[in-house]
């Protein structure tokens, strides 16, 4: 257990607020109007477009939490094996 008595890894829920949040605006924006770039050109809206980068970094943190828990499960696996 950590300090406190936490069981989550550090960094889930941003990891997940970003992921679902932005997913989720990304979808929504299907049902807005076209803004500020030409619909004829473009294939997704400023808002798809914007909820890109944030969407991956929350992929990304999501990524690092679990990558850091399984490390840490390893190195007690093995402390505890010896």
């Amino acid at each position: 257990r950590r300090a406190g008595g936490e069981r989550r890894p550090v960094g889930l829920l941003t990891g997940l607020f970003f992921s679902v949040y932005f997913a989720l605006r990304f979808l929504v924006e299907f049902t807005k109007e076209f803004q500020s770039l030409n619909p004829q050109h473009r294939p997704l809206t400023m808002g798809q477009y914007l909820s890109l980068p944030a969407f991956l970094f929350g992929v990304i943190v999501l990524v690092v939490v679990f990558r850091r828990r399984n490390e840490e499960r390893q190195a007690a696996g093995s402390v505890t094996a010896e």
